[in-house]
């Protein structure tokens, strides 16, 4: 089943099943995506922030969190796109994240998603994966990217 990609501005006004945090594992983001959670879900700021103060994140390997919300966001997911800040937003690597997280969403199930698009790879790189994953979820998806990109940061 194909998902369905939105552009929209604010990721927090469509009040999706899951939000995808893109993070580097070394140090917690300091990005406006970042401080809007920080300031919507702040259990799960403390979650993230303990994580990578513990090193226990590692590129390419999301984390599920459990919001115990009865409605709007239920699952918010760490989503380590690059070890360090420093490093450069590698495509290969994304993907191979984007995959897992295929996996995570084929046991959550989320009927709709909300990330930031990320910065680095061309413009319409991060739609176009989440298209090609569309075919191989058992369920309709669909993904609302924010329109500002954030480099995990």
């Amino acid at each position: 089943m194909p998902a369905r990609i939105v552009t929209i501005d604010d990721v927090f006004s469509v009040y999706p099943d899951m939000v995808v945090h893109p993070v580097n594992c070394t140090s917690v983001c300091k990005d406006v995506f970042s401080k809007q959670l920080k300031r919507t879900s702040p259990e799960y700021f403390r979650h993230y922030t303990r994580a990578v103060l513990r090193h226990q994140l590692k590129p390419g390997m999301p984390e599920v969190f459990e919001h115990g919300a009865l409605f709007g966001t239920r699952h918010l997911v760490i989503l380590p796109v690059k070890n360090h800040w420093k490093d450069a937003l590698l495509p290969p690597l994304v993907k191979e994240c984007l995959a897992r997280l295929a996996e995570t969403l084929t046991h959550t199930r989320p009927l709709t998603l909300a990330m930031p698009d990320l910065a680095g790879p061309p413009a319409g790189w991060l739609a176009a994966q989440f298209e090609k994953m569309g075919p191989d979820l058992p369920f309709d998806l669909s993904v609302y990217l924010w329109r500002d990109a954030v480099d995990a940061v």
